[in-house]
């Protein structure tokens, strides 16, 4: 069985990822071993920036592979309610170039909110 990335066959091109596991979960199992962080090449850039204002504070980190592009980028804002509670909202996107290492994450941009208690 071929990989779900790597799929030619009569159509005369590659198969399209979403279209193939539309109700069958082997395809996505196949992507997941295929996706292998372990082997993943280790040459990066990194950057971050930390803004604080006041009671609310901002992060951006950016991950570049520089081998072949493929960016993670994250951004954070947090508002402290409390000397011990604050609420906070993060962006998370994978930016990769067809055929680079993050092109195997199935998910391109994320975001979660939520709150923090520290006791």
């Amino acid at each position: 069985m071929s990989s779900p990335r790597s799929t030619t066959g009569a159509e005369g091109g590659s198969t399209n990822f979403a279209i193939r596991a539309a109700g069958n979960v082997v395809p996505l199992l196949l992507a997941n071993r295929d996706y292998a962080p372990l082997q993943m090449r280790r040459n990066y850039g990194f950057v971050r920036v930390f803004w604080p204002v006041w009671r609310l504070s901002f992060e951006a980190l950016a991950i570049r592979s520089l081998r072949d592009g493929s960016t993670v980028v994250r951004a954070t804002g947090t508002w402290k309610l409390r000397g011990n509670v604050s609420i906070y909202a993060i962006e998370t996107e994978f930016v990769a170039p067809p055929g680079s290492e993050l092109d195997y994450v199935q998910v391109r941009r994320m975001t979660d909110a939520g709150l923090r208690v520290w006791w």
